[in-house]
């Protein structure tokens, strides 16, 4: 894996490979980016990452903004150059990529989070009755 990647899809093998010892958050940032081109490049013979690079590291941008985790490490001041030259259509069909990807990540991870949080919930007073009863 190269040195400057937290993880990295393998689109000939369709997985993500995650770099050991890292943080909860520079993980969540890493895979999402990946999760973005996998999902890229699901059903894509002529996948190219480098195209699908700037939206799926602006997709885990978006990830990491709405699940908390820390954005300090973004740098969009190349931003304008991505965009430069196109018209106003071509820049929301963009960044309409960028949601997308994002938004499905997102739905997916709400899916399995879900019940896990519902069970929690359930758990909770469960232990607080325990803890009152114990007294």
């Amino acid at each position: 894996m190269p040195e400057d990647k937290g993880a990295l899809f393998e689109p000939e093998e369709g997985c993500i490979y995650v770099r050991k010892g890292m943080s909860a958050q520079e993980i969540f940032r890493s895979v999402t980016q990946e999760l973005a081109l996998a999902g890229f490049a699901e059903g894509d013979k002529n996948y190219d990452r480098n195209e699908d690079a700037f939206h799926a590291y602006c997709a885990s941008y978006l990830l990491c903004k709405k699940y908390g985790v820390d954005t300090q490490g973004f740098d969009f001041t190349n931003a304008p150059d991505y965009f430069e030259g196109m018209e106003p259509q071509e820049v929301r069909g963009e960044l309409s990529k960028v949601r997308d990807a994002a938004g499905d990540i997102s739905s997916r991870m709400a899916k399995v989070l879900e019940p896990n949080r519902n069970q929690s919930q359930r758990q909770q007073p469960q232990a607080q009755h325990n803890r009152e009863d114990a007294r």
